[in-house]
């Protein structure tokens, strides 16, 4: 996916994702919790965005 400019978004979240979350982080699968939304956000327009 190609990126023209970020825009800061801020999300809320139930606490028991955002653990999920830091354990991959924390497991190295993503640098930050910024970079493991981003990637969860992608997938999930790639699968149902028309």
């Amino acid at each position: 996916m190609e990126y023209e400019r970020s825009n800061v978004t801020t999300v809320i979240l139930p606490k028991a994702l955002i653990r999920k979350v830091d354990r991959l982080v924390t497991s190295g699968y993503f640098k930050n919790r910024g970079d493991a939304i981003k990637y969860a956000v992608e997938r999930l327009l790639e699968k149902y965005s028309a």
